[in-house]
């Protein structure tokens, strides 16, 4: 396939602070129109630590709005409530009463995931965006289910029907910290996979005879979950599931991946029985190098599976959170490419007759529901802000 034909295949990436900055300080804030930050509300100082760097410490122009969604599982230890009312009164002083919140709690019969998707739904009717030129997503101090809804749920408001991308400016950044999610020391977690609201992997010409298969994107823990995921596919096909594990490569530290092998070498080989030529490989700190990973295996078993009438695809981002935006972004666009009805007859991705396949694309996930929080001191000036430009004046010719 080409790459010329995926949504992102040119795309404006800052892998780095000091990209980041000099892209926000000679570009993204002289953008015209007022611009909105959506924040995750928590313990987590990085709910203000990224705004801290682009703004230099200095309170924001009256351009410039926040949002707050608390959607966190509960959290325990190392004076969590504390912190979270200390991180809710900075951006109150730096945004002032341009600072507002929003709840998408799970409660019961209703997953997070589906919470936040009636949130976006009740904000777009009150025309909420409709008031901003920009909208910046920081998913530094966001839970992963929070972020990985909310994300397609936006794409889904702003990309044109055509597929092209120069609607309104939509970006993503996230300040990553390892030392402080190392100090998060363990969470609850549910005892069976809950599937993100808008990709489950079916509807109602998903059969379970269709064939399977599923690409967890590796971290170095969350074994359990791991398990607890394939468990549950397993219910929902009567022939089981190919497994295509993507391991990070290149990382940060270069022995990663085979720590990563190492960790789960009986649960894959072994349990999940994975063929060794199965293992792919995507750079930890490009979201946008994962996303063309998977577009490529996405189609490639399209086609395959094509003369068997469709075929399911699973993706569980169990990585890093750059990672995890690269494969919700996949996961978006082949779902509307090969997965809409209305849309398949027009892509260019598959032909004629492979697009009279079925195709379903689901992200499963283990939601936690408690996190102990350790009390930890963590210097934040070497982590790097990273943006990804997703929508808007990048993409226009």
């Amino acid at each position: 396939m080409d790459e010329r034909d995926l949504f992102w295949d040119v795309n404006l990436y800052c892998s780095s602070s000091s990209e980041t900055k000099s892209l926000w300080d000679n570009t993204i804030k002289h953008l015209p129109g007022k611009t909105l930050f959506i924040v995750g509300i928590g313990f987590d100082p990085r709910m203000f630590k990224g705004l801290k760097l682009l703004f230099n410490d200095e309170a924001p122009s009256e351009n410039f709005y926040c949002l707050g969604i608390r959607s966190a599982a509960e959290a325990v230890g190392g004076s969590s409530a504390q912190r979270e009312r200390a991180n809710i009164c900075t951006l109150e002083k730096m945004f002032d009463d341009r600072f507002s919140s929003e709840d998408a709690l799970r409660v019961a019969n209703m997953s997070t995931s589906l919470a936040i998707c009636k949130l976006v739904k009740k904000l777009e009717k009150q025309l909420l965006f409709d008031e901003f030129e920009q909208i910046i997503v920081d998913i530094g101090a966001m839970p992963r289910i929070t972020f990985l809804t909310l994300i397609p749920c936006l794409l889904n408001l702003f990309v044109a029907q055509s597929g092209k991308l120069d609607k309104k400016n939509l970006m993503v950044m996230a300040l990553e910290n390892h030392e402080f999610d190392s100090s998060i020391t363990e969470h609850v977690i549910d005892s069976e996979a809950s599937f993100l609201h808008q990709y489950k992997g079916k509807g109602s010409s998903a059969s379970a005879n269709l064939p399977g298969v599923w690409f967890p994107v590796m971290g170095a823990s969350r074994k359990n979950e791991l398990k607890t995921i394939q468990t549950d596919i397993e219910k929902a096909l009567q022939d089981g599931v190919e497994v295509v594990p993507i391991l990070p490569f290149p990382a940060r530290d270069p022995r990663l991946s085979d720590q990563v092998i190492d960790t789960f070498f009986h649960v894959l080989f072994e349990e999940f029985e994975v063929n060794y030529s199965n293992l792919l490989y995507a750079a930890e700190d490009n979201p946008f190098h994962l996303y063309r990973r998977l577009m490529k295996s996405f189609v490639k078993y399209a086609k395959n599976y094509a003369v068997l009438g469709g075929g399911r695809f699973y993706v569980s981002p169990l990585s890093g959170k750059l990672m995890a935006v690269g494969a919700i972004l996949a996961v978006y666009e082949a779902q509307r490419e090969l997965g809409d009805e209305k849309n398949k007859n027009l892509t260019s991705l598959l032909n004629n007759k492979e697009k009279k396949g079925k195709f379903h694309f689901g992200v499963p996930l283990v939601e936690p529901s408690q996190y102990r929080v350790q009390e930890s001191e963590v210097d934040f000036s070497q982590a790097d802000l990273s943006l990804l430009w997703l929508l808007g004046d990048a993409y226009k010719l």
